[in-house]
């Protein structure tokens, strides 16, 4: 996932806590100020004045901890600390969040523990720790209590993506407990929730496919991405260019060059954004391994020199990218 789309997935984390009915308590609901300053930080966040909006989630926080209300002052300093990440400031980001994970821990709040063990693995991530991040995912998932999170499949999910990029064998049985916890959700009524918990099911899969083909087993790794590439066609569309790329590398393996051809075009051809799609570089290297592959050597060199030149201009793009991101935010 790009900066960007982390930006975007803290804030939306954020503000789910925030936000969310049965977390708001009496006093947040019927304050005066605190509905106020509720609405301002929205306002603001929508506008991407990230800024100003950092500075109304500590008016909050600053509220909720003198009404002694820990719970609310860790939900709160989780979205101060997704504003200031929004604004590149990740030193101030990650006090912030560990900030918040010592009131959420005080308050024994498992959501608002999970949701910024979520955001601490993606940032560390990001930052290029994995090693941290994994620490973070797995101290979350230690802590007493947390089958009644509601974030636990995302805990689980990320921290079975670390696994995989590290060649953990615990990869398998964390991304089958995500999947597990995924379907045991009672979502009825809620069709915004429906899609975003088949996304997360989708890219469970997805990972668990890479972990298979990681170990050779191919035939495990081609249902888990079929699986993957079904839950995506029917709720997540706007991830199929990862579906894509992956069954191309899986046809690959295989040896069917004509699947594989088919499934790289198709990822080459998506006009998808950067944190939904493999890295344009390795499709074009896939591509270029395919036709290599077909004994088409021709196509193939034409595939590697495309990728020399993205490779000079991918840093731009993902720039670009990231500042388009939050003008429109």
């Amino acid at each position: 996932m790009s900066l960007s789309g982390l930006f975007l997935r803290l804030l939306a984390i954020a503000v789910l806590l925030a936000t969310s009915p049965q977390r708001r308590l009496e006093w947040a609901k019927t304050d005066p100020l605190a509905v106020r300053l509720q609405r301002e930080a929205a306002a603001n966040r929508v506008t991407g004045k990230f800024q100003q909006a950092e500075s109304v989630y500590q008016r909050l926080a600053a509220l909720a901890e003198h009404r002694d209300d820990r719970r609310a002052v860790g939900t709160f300093t989780m979205g101060q600390a997704a504003a200031q990440l929004a604004q590149g400031r990740y030193g101030d980001a990650i006090a912030s969040f560990q900030k918040a994970r010592e009131f959420a821990a005080s308050a024994q709040d498992y959501e608002t523990l999970t949701a910024v063990g979520v955001s601490l693995i993606s940032l560390y991530q990001q930052t290029g720790d994995p090693d941290t991040a994994i620490r973070a995912g797995e101290a979350v998932l230690a802590i007493p209590g947390l089958e009644f999170s509601y974030y636990s499949p995302e805990i689980n999910v990320a921290l079975g993506d670390l696994y995989v990029r590290v060649g953990d064998q615990r990869a398998e049985k964390v991304l089958i407990n995500g999947i597990e916890g995924v379907r045991a959700r009672n979502d009825k009524g809620q069709a915004a929730y429906r899609l975003a918990h088949a996304c997360l099911e989708a890219r469970a899969w997805d990972f668990l496919g890479s972990h298979h083909l990681n170990q050779g087993a191919l035939d495990n790794a081609g249902d888990a991405m079929r699986e993957s590439f079904r839950l995506r066609r029917l709720s997540c569309g706007r991830e199929l260019a990862l579906s894509y790329g992956r069954l191309a590398d899986y046809f690959l393996r295989t040896r069917d060059f004509d699947q594989s051809r088919t499934f790289v075009q198709a990822a080459l051809r998506s006009s998808v954004l950067p944190d939904a799609s493999l890295p344009r570089g390795e499709l074009l290297e896939l591509a270029a391994r395919i036709e290599a592959g077909s004994h088409n050597l021709r196509a193939a060199e034409e595939y590697s020199i495309d990728r020399k030149s993205t490779r000079l201009n991918s840093s731009h793009g993902y720039i670009s990218y990231a500042v388009f991101c939050l003008k429109k935010k």
